[in-house]
């Protein structure tokens, strides 16, 4: 019975969190992103940008424009650049890559299950009772919180770059994080029975 408990508390969170992160993450890169209006890419100047950077043997990689500024003109330049407009983070992956491919799914679906089980390890270190959810899914939350904010607010804080797909990624995580720490949260306990429920 020990065992049994030990393995539930430890194997099926992270299944169940892995299973959550990824209905969440088809239903919202598949149908919400749209009307969201998390992409501008209904542009014509997006075709001729992409076969500008085909024809002139881009490399893949993640460039900032203007770049760089290691000497006192570049740095005087960038300033003039950043101050009139226009400047750009562009990632760019020349060769392709099969969005669908099972690869891509098993490794997505890997990330997701690190995640969930990272999420348990921190409701254990942090010695939250398996029957407290509602701490359990705070917790899983707010820690999930502070990397999204740091991470994701950092390019329109820092770099001065649209707020658009920036508010479309905190919809999508912060969402993310609070389903992970609910699901992560009943898996930890998830036999219903009458009893006292920690706060």
């Amino acid at each position: 019975m020990a065992t049994r408990s030990m393995l539930v508390r430890w194997f099926l969170p992270p299944v169940v969190g892995a299973l959550a992160l990824s209905i969440w993450g088809m239903a919202f890169w598949g149908f919400l992103y749209d009307p969201l209006d998390v992409f501008h890419d209904k542009s014509p100047a997006i075709e001729e940008i992409a076969g500008a950077l085909e024809d002139a043997g881009t490399q893949t990689g993640t460039y900032f424009h203007p770049w760089p500024r290691d000497t006192a003109p570049a740095m005087e330049a960038w300033l003039e650049q950043h101050r009139a407009g226009p400047f750009f983070k562009l990632s760019y992956v020349a060769e392709g890559a099969d969005p669908q491919s099972p690869a891509k799914m098993a490794r997505g679906i890997g990330l997701y299950l690190i995640v969930a089980a990272l999420a348990t390890v921190l409701l254990a270190v942090a010695r939250i009772p398996s029957d407290a959810r509602v701490r359990s899914t705070g917790a899983v939350f707010l820690g999930g919180a502070m990397g999204t904010l740091l991470i994701q607010v950092g390019d329109p804080v820092w770099f001065h770059l649209p707020w658009d797909y920036v508010v479309g990624n905190l919809l999508f995580e912060l969402v993310a994080w609070a389903l992970l720490g609910a699901v992560v949260a009943w898996a930890r306990d998830p036999v219903l029975r009458p009893r006292r429920i920690s706060p």
